[in-house]
């Protein structure tokens, strides 16, 4: 095993500034996404997969050079509708039964739930690890959705509740 070490010679590291730890959370949650099993260690079949996996979305992102029949509704919004997103989306479902769409982030532990009318956001559900996929599932009367963690783990959350729950 080899381990990083400062310019002393140390095993030992202070991040002193804003951007430093910014940087130091960005690259303990990619460790997380990236270490699959979550046992603390980085196996080559996890980077491999990792690797492969981001590639593909890379591929695909770069193969959209324009969205058909985009037109700016911004006009029309409710001011209070607008959201930054600070990470790359990843992952978008309608839920028409709602009138709503749900949203994944890269490397957010959360799903954020947005009214398809207004796109106001509405919810969010904070999430045990990063979700990486997330499908809508009918349940009689009830719409849930689950989600694929980072950590192999699969979620389900009720949206028919106004303070969603896991």
């Amino acid at each position: 095993q080899k381990h990083l070490i400062n310019k002393n010679g140390e095993d030992d590291f202070v991040m002193e500034t804003p951007e430093q730890r910014e940087f130091g959370i960005n690259m303990y949650e990619l460790f997380k996404d990236i270490d699959i099993n979550g046992d603390g260690n980085l196996e080559w079949q996890e980077f491999t997969s990792f690797t492969v996996e981001k590639a593909n979305l890379l591929n695909k992102r770069a193969k959209l050079t324009s969205i058909a029949h985009y037109h700016d509704s911004s006009d029309v919004l409710d001011p209070s509708a607008k959201y930054r997103h600070r990470h790359d989306i990843s992952r978008f479902i309608n839920i028409p039964s709602l009138k709503q769409f749900a949203v994944l982030e890269d490397h957010k532990n959360a799903i954020f739930v947005f009214n398809s009318r207004l796109g106001k956001h509405i919810a969010t559900i904070n999430t045990e690890s990063a979700p990486i996929a997330i499908e809508q599932i009918n349940d009689h009367d009830k719409v849930t959705v689950v989600t694929a963690g980072a950590d192999m783990t699969l979620s389900t959350y009720s949206l028919d509740d106004p303070n969603p729950k896991r």
